[in-house]
């Protein structure tokens, strides 16, 4: 998802905010099934000596949705190291855990496993290990300052230049070679990064989808967060910046 956007503020956590978080409550859900298709197992694999998953887990235990967090998982492997971290553990079915299973089942599932009504439920994806606490806690934060339904993480661009590749020819999206702009001139464009959804659950049972496009807002984070680990390069290179702290 591509969308424009005005410059981005930086804000911070009021008290106001950190006293009153039963008002706000939130569920943090971790969605962490077995297997994948280049990386075997990538979410419990050892990720400069822990895995992507106890990652995701020690970031949200430092967050304050300490309490609230779940592990949906096909794999027994993977609830109990939830368990060891005191999260929750819900188990999925394997029909909504394959390799091209989409997101919204598993949350719909997750809504209908817990008896807790929780107002907001904030997705943490453990392919996202340069995540940190206080990005969780600063985009709670966004979502109900803008009292928006939906949230989404990313970063900024600026002259963004897309193709389209197709059968091996290349066809441009959002601009003409033929009429490139100076750079001053260029639009900004957020690029969704993963790392972070968070949603109204009233919101989610209505139209199963965890985003509303007709009530979204971001939360920015650097170019460097937003790297993802899907491939074995991706691995590697965020591995390497994690393990220096370069983020």
């Amino acid at each position: 998802m591509v969308l424009c956007l005005k410059a981005w503020k930086s804000r911070s956590l009021p008290g106001l905010f950190l006293n009153n978080m039963n008002k706000y409550k939130c569920a943090v859900l971790v969605p962490a099934r077995s297997g994948s298709v280049e990386i075997k197992n990538k979410n419990i694999i050892k990720f400069n000596k822990k895995s992507l998953l106890e990652f995701t887990l020690s970031q949200a235990k430092k967050s304050v949705l300490k309490q609230d967090i779940y592990v949906s998982s096909d794999s027994i492997k993977i609830l109990n190291i939830a368990k060891k971290y005191g999260a929750y553990s819900i188990k999925r079915p394997l029909n909504i855990s394959k390799s091209n299973s989409k997101l919204e089942p598993a949350i719909k599932h997750f809504i209908k496993s817990i008896s807790m009504e929780y107002k907001y439920i904030m997705v943490l994806q453990p392919t996202s290990p340069l995540r940190k606490a206080k990005n969780i806690n600063e985009s709670l934060f966004e979502i109900i300052k803008q009292k928006k339904n939906s949230l989404i993480s990313g970063s900024i661009y600026t002259d963004l230049t897309l193709w389209k590749e197709h059968k091996k020819k290349l066809s441009p999206l959002n601009y003409n070679p033929n009429n490139r702009k100076p750079r001053q001139k260029s639009s900004n464009f957020f690029l969704e990064n993963g790392s972070i959804y968070i949603f109204k659950t009233k919101m989610f049972r209505k139209k199963n989808n965890r985003i509303d496009t007709n009530s979204l807002c971001y939360y920015l984070m650097s170019k460097i967060q937003s790297f993802e680990v899907d491939t074995f390069q991706d691995f590697k290179m965020t591995e390497k910046l994690h393990k220096i702290n370069y983020y």
